[in-house]
Protein backbone atom coordinates (compact mmCIF):
# COMPACT_ATOMS: atom_id res chain seq x y z
CA UNK A 1 0.00 0.00 0.00
CA UNK A 2 1.12 3.83 -0.70
CA UNK A 3 2.00 5.57 1.69
CA UNK A 4 4.18 8.51 2.81
CA UNK A 5 6.75 9.64 5.05
CA UNK A 6 7.88 12.85 6.75
CA UNK A 7 11.21 13.36 5.63
CA UNK A 8 11.59 17.23 7.56
CA UNK A 9 9.23 19.61 8.31
CA UNK A 10 7.89 20.42 5.15
CA UNK A 11 9.12 17.40 2.63
CA UNK A 12 7.24 14.02 2.29
CA UNK A 13 8.95 11.00 -0.09
CA UNK A 14 6.25 8.19 -1.09
CA UNK A 15 6.76 4.52 0.57
CA UNK A 16 5.99 1.81 -2.30
CA UNK A 17 4.34 -1.22 -1.30
CA UNK A 18 6.20 -4.64 -0.60
CA UNK A 19 8.12 -5.86 -3.75
CA UNK A 20 7.98 -2.39 -6.00
CA UNK A 21 12.14 -2.65 -5.62
CA UNK A 22 11.67 -6.34 -7.11
CA UNK A 23 9.87 -4.84 -10.44
CA UNK A 24 12.83 -2.47 -11.21
CA UNK A 25 14.37 -5.56 -13.61
CA UNK A 26 10.88 -5.71 -15.27
CA UNK A 27 10.48 -2.23 -15.83
CA UNK A 28 13.87 -1.97 -17.25
CA UNK A 29 13.23 -4.59 -19.64
CA UNK A 30 10.23 -2.98 -20.65
CA UNK A 31 11.76 0.03 -21.55
CA UNK A 32 14.70 -1.66 -23.53
CA UNK A 33 11.90 -3.28 -25.89
CA UNK A 34 9.90 0.49 -25.73
CA UNK A 35 13.39 1.90 -26.98
CA UNK A 36 13.22 -0.54 -29.58
CA UNK A 37 9.80 0.00 -30.76
CA UNK A 38 8.40 -3.15 -29.62
CA UNK A 39 5.30 -1.28 -28.26
CA UNK A 40 4.01 -4.81 -27.54
CA UNK A 41 6.16 -6.51 -25.76
CA UNK A 42 6.49 -3.91 -23.96
CA UNK A 43 3.22 -3.32 -22.87
CA UNK A 44 2.82 -6.65 -21.89
CA UNK A 45 5.38 -6.26 -19.49
CA UNK A 46 4.25 -2.88 -17.80
CA UNK A 47 0.61 -4.67 -18.04
CA UNK A 48 1.75 -7.35 -15.84
CA UNK A 49 3.61 -5.41 -13.76
CA UNK A 50 0.28 -2.87 -13.19
CA UNK A 51 -1.64 -5.86 -12.61
CA UNK A 52 0.72 -7.81 -10.50
CA UNK A 53 0.80 -5.24 -7.74
CA UNK A 54 -2.07 -2.97 -8.67
CA UNK A 55 -0.59 0.67 -7.16
CA UNK A 56 2.74 0.36 -8.30
CA UNK A 57 2.37 3.56 -9.78
CA UNK A 58 5.55 3.05 -12.02
CA UNK A 59 4.51 0.01 -13.86
CA UNK A 60 1.32 2.02 -14.44
CA UNK A 61 2.95 5.11 -16.15
CA UNK A 62 4.64 3.02 -18.38
CA UNK A 63 1.74 0.72 -19.32
CA UNK A 64 0.11 4.68 -19.88
CA UNK A 65 2.96 5.63 -22.45
CA UNK A 66 2.71 3.08 -24.18
CA UNK A 67 -0.83 3.72 -24.87
CA UNK A 68 -0.04 7.43 -25.70
CA UNK A 69 1.99 5.80 -28.34
CA UNK A 70 -0.10 3.72 -29.34
CA UNK A 71 -3.09 6.81 -30.03
CA UNK A 72 -4.86 5.17 -27.48
CA UNK A 73 -5.41 8.44 -25.09
CA UNK A 74 -8.65 7.46 -23.63
CA UNK A 75 -6.72 4.19 -21.84
CA UNK A 76 -3.46 6.38 -21.44
CA UNK A 77 -5.99 9.27 -19.38
CA UNK A 78 -7.81 6.71 -17.64
CA UNK A 79 -4.30 4.90 -16.02
CA UNK A 80 -2.64 8.31 -15.29
CA UNK A 81 -6.19 9.10 -13.73
CA UNK A 82 -6.10 5.76 -11.29
CA UNK A 83 -2.30 6.46 -10.83
CA UNK A 84 -3.28 10.18 -9.53
CA UNK A 85 -5.96 9.17 -7.58
CA UNK A 86 -3.99 6.65 -5.63
CA UNK A 87 -0.82 8.84 -4.76
CA UNK A 88 -3.15 11.69 -3.79
CA UNK A 89 -4.87 8.99 -1.51
CA UNK A 90 -2.06 8.25 0.04
CA UNK A 91 -1.39 11.89 1.40
CA UNK A 92 -2.02 11.97 5.09
CA UNK A 93 -4.52 14.66 6.49
CA UNK A 94 -1.82 16.97 7.46
CA UNK A 95 -0.28 17.23 3.79
CA UNK A 96 -0.97 20.35 2.57
CA UNK A 97 -0.70 21.71 -0.89
CA UNK A 98 1.13 25.13 -1.20
CA UNK A 99 3.14 24.14 2.08
CA UNK A 100 4.26 20.29 2.00
CA UNK A 101 6.36 19.42 -0.67
CA UNK A 102 6.56 15.90 -2.91
CA UNK A 103 10.42 16.77 -4.35
CA UNK A 104 12.23 15.17 -7.69
CA UNK A 105 15.28 14.86 -5.42
CA UNK A 106 13.89 11.79 -3.71
CA UNK A 107 13.53 8.55 -6.83
CA UNK A 108 10.27 7.47 -5.02
CA UNK A 109 8.50 10.59 -5.77
CA UNK A 110 9.21 10.54 -9.03
CA UNK A 111 6.54 7.72 -10.68
CA UNK A 112 3.84 9.63 -8.93
CA UNK A 113 5.16 13.23 -10.45
CA UNK A 114 5.37 11.87 -13.97
CA UNK A 115 1.99 10.30 -13.46
CA UNK A 116 0.82 14.09 -13.14
CA UNK A 117 2.31 14.50 -15.47
CA UNK A 118 1.02 12.39 -18.14
CA UNK A 119 -1.98 13.12 -16.93
CA UNK A 120 -1.57 16.67 -17.23
CA UNK A 121 -0.27 16.47 -20.85
CA UNK A 122 -3.31 13.75 -21.81
CA UNK A 123 -5.80 16.51 -20.23
CA UNK A 124 -4.20 19.37 -22.70
CA UNK A 125 -4.48 16.82 -25.41
CA UNK A 126 -7.98 16.27 -25.18
CA UNK A 127 -8.96 20.02 -25.02
CA UNK A 128 -9.57 19.61 -20.87
CA UNK A 129 -7.70 22.91 -20.60
CA UNK A 130 -8.69 23.47 -17.09
CA UNK A 131 -7.96 20.56 -15.23
CA UNK A 132 -5.09 20.53 -17.15
CA UNK A 133 -3.95 23.80 -15.58
CA UNK A 134 -5.36 22.51 -11.97
CA UNK A 135 -2.28 19.61 -12.46
CA UNK A 136 0.45 21.37 -13.53
CA UNK A 137 0.06 24.39 -10.91
CA UNK A 138 0.12 21.74 -8.08
CA UNK A 139 3.17 20.00 -9.60
CA UNK A 140 4.78 23.07 -9.67
CA UNK A 141 2.97 24.04 -5.40
CA UNK A 142 4.41 20.17 -5.02
CA UNK A 143 7.78 20.73 -6.96
CA UNK A 144 8.64 24.04 -7.11
CA UNK A 145 12.21 23.41 -8.85
CA UNK A 146 10.39 21.77 -11.76
CA UNK A 147 12.53 19.42 -12.86
CA UNK A 148 9.69 17.91 -15.22
CA UNK A 149 9.24 21.30 -17.33
CA UNK A 150 5.55 21.61 -15.81
CA UNK A 151 6.17 25.19 -15.64
CA UNK A 152 5.90 25.46 -19.66
CA UNK A 153 2.79 23.89 -19.79
CA UNK A 154 0.94 25.84 -17.43
CA UNK A 155 2.13 28.97 -18.84
CA UNK A 156 0.82 27.05 -22.02
CA UNK A 157 -2.78 26.71 -20.26
CA UNK A 158 -3.42 29.92 -19.15
CA UNK A 159 -2.89 31.35 -22.73
CA UNK A 160 -5.42 29.41 -23.86
CA UNK A 161 -7.53 30.24 -21.07
CA UNK A 162 -7.23 33.76 -22.08
CA UNK A 163 -5.40 35.00 -18.80
CA UNK A 164 -1.64 36.33 -19.88
CA UNK A 165 -1.23 37.72 -16.25
CA UNK A 166 -1.29 34.53 -14.84
CA UNK A 167 0.61 33.10 -17.36
CA UNK A 168 3.29 36.33 -16.84
CA UNK A 169 3.44 35.02 -12.54
CA UNK A 170 4.29 31.68 -13.65
CA UNK A 171 7.22 33.69 -15.99
CA UNK A 172 8.59 35.83 -13.09
CA UNK A 173 8.63 32.58 -10.51
CA UNK A 174 11.76 31.70 -12.72
CA UNK A 175 13.39 34.50 -13.55
CA UNK A 176 16.65 33.16 -14.79
CA UNK A 177 15.41 30.36 -17.13
CA UNK A 178 16.13 30.16 -20.65
CA UNK A 179 13.88 28.14 -22.25
CA UNK A 180 11.66 29.68 -25.00
CA UNK A 181 8.08 29.02 -23.32
CA UNK A 182 9.39 31.51 -20.28
CA UNK A 183 11.08 33.73 -22.17
CA UNK A 184 9.00 34.38 -25.23
CA UNK A 185 5.90 33.64 -22.99
CA UNK A 186 6.97 36.40 -20.87
CA UNK A 187 7.57 38.77 -23.71
CA UNK A 188 3.68 37.58 -25.58
CA UNK A 189 2.12 37.84 -21.96
CA UNK A 190 3.45 41.67 -21.64
CA UNK A 191 2.51 42.49 -25.31
CA UNK A 192 -1.25 40.90 -24.22
CA UNK A 193 -1.18 43.23 -20.72
CA UNK A 194 -0.71 46.17 -23.24
CA UNK A 195 3.13 46.77 -21.17
CA UNK A 196 4.51 47.90 -24.70
CA UNK A 197 7.67 48.74 -22.92
CA UNK A 198 8.42 45.92 -20.73
CA UNK A 199 7.06 43.37 -23.41
CA UNK A 200 9.96 45.49 -26.23
CA UNK A 201 12.85 43.91 -23.45
CA UNK A 202 11.71 40.67 -22.75
CA UNK A 203 11.25 40.07 -26.47
CA UNK A 204 14.88 41.79 -26.86
CA UNK A 205 16.16 39.26 -24.43
CA UNK A 206 14.48 36.33 -25.73
CA UNK A 207 15.56 36.87 -28.95
CA UNK A 208 19.33 37.40 -27.52
CA UNK A 209 19.11 33.44 -25.51
CA UNK A 210 17.24 32.10 -28.75
CA UNK A 211 16.81 33.71 -32.25
CA UNK A 212 15.89 30.53 -33.42
CA UNK A 213 12.78 30.53 -32.24
CA UNK A 214 11.88 34.03 -33.16
CA UNK A 215 12.53 33.17 -36.59
CA UNK A 216 10.25 30.31 -36.65
CA UNK A 217 7.78 32.72 -35.35
CA UNK A 218 7.84 34.79 -38.02
CA UNK A 219 8.32 31.67 -40.82
CA UNK A 220 5.26 31.79 -43.32
CA UNK A 221 5.69 27.85 -43.55
CA UNK A 222 7.17 25.70 -40.98
CA UNK A 223 8.54 22.65 -42.05
CA UNK A 224 10.10 20.27 -38.73
CA UNK A 225 13.39 19.55 -38.67
CA UNK A 226 15.58 16.47 -37.81
CA UNK A 227 16.51 16.34 -33.88
CA UNK A 228 20.30 15.93 -33.39
CA UNK A 229 19.09 12.53 -31.20
CA UNK A 230 16.11 11.04 -32.04
CA UNK A 231 13.36 11.51 -29.49
CA UNK A 232 15.21 14.35 -27.99
CA UNK A 233 15.55 18.42 -28.35
CA UNK A 234 18.32 20.17 -28.68
CA UNK A 235 18.83 23.24 -26.21
CA UNK A 236 18.98 26.05 -28.72
CA UNK A 237 18.83 24.24 -32.03
CA UNK A 238 16.01 24.70 -34.51
CA UNK A 239 14.14 21.39 -33.36
CA UNK A 240 13.68 23.37 -29.95
CA UNK A 241 12.68 25.93 -31.78
CA UNK A 242 9.84 24.22 -34.31
CA UNK A 243 8.69 22.37 -31.12
CA UNK A 244 7.61 25.92 -29.08
CA UNK A 245 5.96 27.00 -32.33
CA UNK A 246 4.26 23.58 -32.39
CA UNK A 247 2.75 24.23 -28.85
CA UNK A 248 2.11 27.91 -29.09
CA UNK A 249 1.28 29.04 -32.49
CA UNK A 250 -2.27 29.17 -31.81
CA UNK A 251 -1.16 31.95 -29.25
CA UNK A 252 0.97 34.40 -31.25
CA UNK A 253 -1.26 33.65 -34.21
CA UNK A 254 -4.67 34.91 -32.58
CA UNK A 255 -2.75 37.82 -30.68
CA UNK A 256 -3.39 40.73 -33.32
CA UNK A 257 0.00 42.56 -34.45
CA UNK A 258 2.29 40.21 -32.31
CA UNK A 259 3.97 38.33 -34.99
CA UNK A 260 4.47 41.39 -36.64
CA UNK A 261 6.32 42.68 -33.79
CA UNK A 262 8.26 39.88 -33.49
CA UNK A 263 9.38 40.59 -37.16
CA UNK A 264 10.56 44.23 -36.35
CA UNK A 265 12.69 43.16 -33.44
CA UNK A 266 14.55 41.05 -35.31
CA UNK A 267 15.07 43.80 -38.51
CA UNK A 268 15.99 45.85 -35.65
CA UNK A 269 18.74 43.35 -34.46
CA UNK A 270 19.86 42.42 -37.53
CA UNK A 271 20.86 46.01 -38.23
CA UNK A 272 22.31 46.38 -35.45
CA UNK A 273 24.39 43.01 -35.67
CA UNK A 274 25.42 43.91 -39.63
CA UNK A 275 26.93 47.30 -38.43
CA UNK A 276 29.47 45.89 -35.65
CA UNK A 277 29.83 42.40 -37.56
CA UNK A 278 31.23 44.12 -40.80
CA UNK A 279 35.01 43.11 -40.29
CA UNK A 280 34.82 43.41 -36.59
CA UNK A 281 37.54 42.69 -33.80
CA UNK A 282 36.63 41.87 -30.37
CA UNK A 283 39.27 43.54 -28.11
CA UNK A 284 38.29 41.23 -24.76
CA UNK A 285 39.64 41.16 -21.28
CA UNK A 286 40.00 37.97 -19.48
CA UNK A 287 40.74 37.85 -15.76
CA UNK A 288 40.86 34.69 -13.53
CA UNK A 289 38.31 34.67 -10.65
CA UNK A 290 39.27 34.12 -7.10
CA UNK A 291 43.29 34.96 -7.65
CA UNK A 292 44.69 38.29 -5.75
CA UNK A 293 46.52 40.09 -6.78
CA UNK A 294 44.88 39.63 -10.14
CA UNK A 295 46.00 37.47 -13.67
CA UNK A 296 44.36 39.16 -16.54
CA UNK A 297 45.48 39.66 -20.14
CA UNK A 298 43.55 42.06 -22.58
CA UNK A 299 43.75 40.88 -26.22
CA UNK A 300 42.07 41.18 -30.08
CA UNK A 301 40.77 38.52 -31.98
CA UNK A 302 38.40 38.79 -35.22
CA UNK A 303 34.67 38.61 -34.76
CA UNK A 304 34.50 35.74 -36.83
CA UNK A 305 36.65 33.32 -34.40
CA UNK A 306 34.68 29.93 -33.15
CA UNK A 307 34.63 29.67 -29.32
CA UNK A 308 36.84 26.17 -29.91
CA UNK A 309 39.67 28.32 -31.65
CA UNK A 310 39.11 31.34 -29.08
CA UNK A 311 39.44 28.22 -26.31
CA UNK A 312 42.85 27.52 -27.84
CA UNK A 313 43.88 31.53 -28.21
CA UNK A 314 42.64 32.10 -24.50
CA UNK A 315 44.80 28.70 -23.25
CA UNK A 316 47.89 30.86 -25.21
CA UNK A 317 47.60 34.39 -23.79
CA UNK A 318 47.09 33.11 -20.00
CA UNK A 319 49.26 30.53 -20.11
CA UNK A 320 47.77 26.88 -19.49
CA UNK A 321 48.61 24.08 -21.36
CA UNK A 322 45.41 22.39 -21.99
CA UNK A 323 43.92 18.88 -21.48
CA UNK A 324 41.52 19.20 -19.07
CA UNK A 325 37.89 19.64 -19.77
CA UNK A 326 35.94 22.89 -20.58
CA UNK A 327 33.04 24.80 -20.85
CA UNK A 328 31.79 28.54 -22.11
CA UNK A 329 29.04 30.02 -20.24
CA UNK A 330 27.23 32.79 -22.00
CA UNK A 331 23.44 33.35 -21.81
CA UNK A 332 22.81 30.55 -19.50
CA UNK A 333 23.83 28.22 -22.00
CA UNK A 334 26.88 25.87 -22.21
CA UNK A 335 29.18 26.00 -25.08
CA UNK A 336 32.52 23.13 -25.23
CA UNK A 337 32.79 20.07 -26.87
CA UNK A 338 29.18 17.78 -27.20
CA UNK A 339 29.81 14.15 -25.52
CA UNK A 340 25.92 12.33 -25.36
CA UNK A 341 27.62 9.93 -22.36
CA UNK A 342 28.05 12.85 -20.15
CA UNK A 343 25.58 15.67 -21.08
CA UNK A 344 22.90 14.26 -18.26
CA UNK A 345 22.71 17.69 -16.67
CA UNK A 346 22.44 20.23 -19.62
CA UNK A 347 22.98 20.78 -23.07
CA UNK A 348 26.33 21.52 -24.26
CA UNK A 349 26.32 23.07 -27.66
CA UNK A 350 29.64 22.53 -30.11
CA UNK A 351 31.38 25.16 -29.71
CA UNK A 352 33.24 24.82 -33.08
CA UNK A 353 29.68 25.48 -34.59
CA UNK A 354 29.31 29.16 -32.82
CA UNK A 355 30.93 32.11 -34.17
CA UNK A 356 32.07 34.94 -30.85
CA UNK A 357 30.21 37.55 -32.63
CA UNK A 358 26.81 35.14 -32.94
CA UNK A 359 26.96 35.14 -29.25
CA UNK A 360 28.30 38.42 -27.93
CA UNK A 361 26.75 41.28 -29.90
CA UNK A 362 27.46 43.63 -27.32
CA UNK A 363 30.70 45.66 -25.52
CA UNK A 364 30.70 45.30 -21.92
CA UNK A 365 29.30 41.82 -22.83
CA UNK A 366 30.87 39.45 -19.62
CA UNK A 367 30.84 35.36 -20.41
CA UNK A 368 32.80 32.70 -18.57
CA UNK A 369 35.15 30.10 -19.36
CA UNK A 370 35.73 26.91 -16.87
CA UNK A 371 38.65 25.09 -17.29
CA UNK A 372 39.71 22.14 -15.34
CA UNK A 373 36.62 21.13 -13.85
CA UNK A 374 38.67 18.89 -11.18
CA UNK A 375 40.43 22.40 -10.21
CA UNK A 376 37.66 24.39 -10.58
CA UNK A 377 39.45 27.51 -12.71
CA UNK A 378 36.53 30.08 -13.41
CA UNK A 379 37.82 33.22 -15.97
CA UNK A 380 35.78 36.29 -16.52
CA UNK A 381 35.52 37.57 -20.00
CA UNK A 382 34.88 41.27 -20.80
CA UNK A 383 33.84 42.54 -24.24
CA UNK A 384 35.72 45.78 -24.02
CA UNK A 385 35.80 47.09 -27.53
CA UNK A 386 33.95 46.08 -31.11
CA UNK A 387 36.45 47.71 -33.57
CA UNK A 388 36.73 47.51 -37.00
CA UNK A 389 39.14 45.60 -38.21
CA UNK A 390 42.63 46.96 -39.17
CA UNK A 391 44.36 45.71 -42.05
CA UNK A 392 47.91 46.52 -40.52
CA UNK A 393 47.24 43.81 -37.63
CA UNK A 394 47.61 40.45 -37.54
CA UNK A 395 44.75 38.86 -35.18
CA UNK A 396 45.01 37.54 -32.61
CA UNK A 397 47.58 39.66 -30.75
CA UNK A 398 47.46 40.32 -26.97
CA UNK A 399 48.32 43.84 -26.02
CA UNK A 400 48.71 43.58 -22.29
CA UNK A 401 48.51 41.67 -19.18
CA UNK A 402 49.64 40.98 -15.44
CA UNK A 403 51.44 38.32 -13.45
CA UNK A 404 51.73 34.35 -14.46
CA UNK A 405 49.16 31.83 -14.77
CA UNK A 406 49.11 29.20 -12.09
CA UNK A 407 50.69 25.84 -12.75
CA UNK A 408 48.56 23.38 -14.33
CA UNK A 409 46.59 20.84 -11.26
CA UNK A 410 47.83 23.02 -8.72
CA UNK A 411 44.11 22.63 -6.81
CA UNK A 412 41.98 26.05 -8.29
CA UNK A 413 42.41 29.10 -6.57
CA UNK A 414 42.54 27.70 -2.86
CA UNK A 415 45.69 25.31 -3.81
CA UNK A 416 47.46 28.00 -5.55
CA UNK A 417 47.71 30.06 -2.63
CA UNK A 418 49.19 27.75 -0.86
CA UNK A 419 51.13 27.20 -3.37
CA UNK A 420 52.69 30.55 -3.67
CA UNK A 421 52.89 30.40 0.27
CA UNK A 422 54.96 27.47 0.06
CA UNK A 423 56.70 29.23 -2.90
CA UNK A 424 57.56 31.99 -1.09
CA UNK A 425 58.65 30.33 2.54
CA UNK A 426 61.74 28.81 2.41
CA UNK A 427 60.74 26.93 5.71
CA UNK A 428 57.45 25.43 4.45
CA UNK A 429 57.34 21.95 4.32
CA UNK A 430 56.35 21.82 0.62
CA UNK A 431 58.56 24.27 -0.45
CA UNK A 432 61.37 22.58 -2.33
CA UNK A 433 58.49 19.96 -3.91
CA UNK A 434 57.02 23.13 -4.83
CA UNK A 435 59.77 24.67 -6.83
CA UNK A 436 61.01 20.97 -8.18
CA UNK A 437 57.55 20.79 -9.80
CA UNK A 438 58.56 23.95 -11.81
CA UNK A 439 61.43 23.37 -12.73
CA UNK A 440 63.68 24.69 -9.40
CA UNK A 441 61.93 28.63 -9.66
CA UNK A 442 58.48 30.71 -10.17
CA UNK A 443 57.89 33.70 -9.87
CA UNK A 444 54.00 34.97 -9.89
CA UNK A 445 54.83 38.62 -10.99
CA UNK A 446 56.38 37.18 -14.34
CA UNK A 447 54.58 37.79 -17.39
CA UNK A 448 56.09 38.05 -21.44
CA UNK A 449 53.82 39.46 -23.71
CA UNK A 450 56.01 38.77 -26.91
CA UNK A 451 56.37 35.78 -25.79
CA UNK A 452 52.59 35.63 -25.63
CA UNK A 453 52.16 37.04 -29.27
CA UNK A 454 54.94 34.68 -30.57
CA UNK A 455 52.71 31.62 -29.33
CA UNK A 456 49.51 33.58 -31.07
CA UNK A 457 51.35 33.82 -34.15
CA UNK A 458 51.56 29.78 -34.54
CA UNK A 459 48.26 29.23 -33.45
CA UNK A 460 46.45 28.87 -36.78
CA UNK A 461 49.54 26.55 -38.20
CA UNK A 462 48.49 23.11 -36.23
CA UNK A 463 46.22 21.61 -34.24
CA UNK A 464 46.82 21.72 -30.15
CA UNK A 465 48.64 18.66 -28.86
CA UNK A 466 45.33 17.49 -26.85
CA UNK A 467 42.85 17.46 -29.87
CA UNK A 468 41.74 14.18 -29.62
CA UNK A 469 41.65 13.10 -26.51
CA UNK A 470 39.71 15.40 -24.27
Amino acid sequence: MLKLKQLDLHSWEFVHPDGYNDTHNAIDKGCDFLEMGNLGKAEQIFKQVAEEMPDNLDGIHHWALIKEKSNDIAKAKELWQKAVFMGRKAFPENFKIGEDLLLWGFLDNRPFLRCMHGLGSTLLKTGDIKQANVIFLEMLKLNPDDNQGARANAIETFFYLAQPKEALEICDQYPYDTAPDTLYGRALALFQLGDQGNANNALKQAIKSSRKVAKEIVKSVHKKPRSRYDGFITSGGSDEAYAYWKRNSIHWETCISSIDWVKAALQTKKKAKVSKEKGSVYQLKIKLKGVKPPVWRSFMVRGDITLYKLYIVLLEVMGWTGGHLHCFRINNKCYGKPDPDFDFAEETIDEEKVKLKDVAYDQKKKFILEYDFGDGWEHEITVEKILPSNQGIKYPVCLAGARACPPEDCGGPYGYANFLNAVSDPKHAEHESSLERMGGSFDPEEFNIEQVNKFLKDVEKGKPWFEGFV
